[in-house]
């Protein structure tokens, strides 16, 4: 009787052991294939101001005119100024997360200085 349940109990975890794995292998798959989350995303034109933003340690985020609150991923070092305004294209990354949840995360593809 012991040994009966001890089998089940086998059999139940492998058939979980498989599930995970085929799960795994089907989203390598999909990753390798080229697929990426960012493709759709429109390019955006942004003007505001760089400001240093005090929270978790602190970070440089961008309060577009509208006042619509973005995180740049690769803001460069030259335009880390508090209260620089900047004119930038860029692109929404929905496939980061952040740990400031201060604004938008984006990709900087291009930038300049308006001051």
């Amino acid at each position: 009787m012991i040994f009966v349940r001890i089998i089940e109990m086998g059999a139940i975890l492998v058939k979980r052991l498989f599930l995970g794995i085929l799960v795994v292998s089907v989203v390598v798959s999909l990753l390798g294939c080229g697929i990426s989350l960012t493709d759709n995303q429109p390019l955006m034109e942004i003007v505001g101001t760089v400001r240093w933003v005090e929270l978790e340690g602190g970070f440089f985020g961008i309060v577009a005119d509208d006042n619509t609150r973005y995180e740049p991923l690769n803001l460069p070092e030259a335009y880390q100024q508090d209260g620089l305004r900047v004119r930038l294209s860029a692109r929404i990354r929905n496939d980061y997360a952040s740990i400031f949840m201060w604004g938008t995360i984006i990709e900087i593809l291009d930038i300049q200085s308006l001051d």
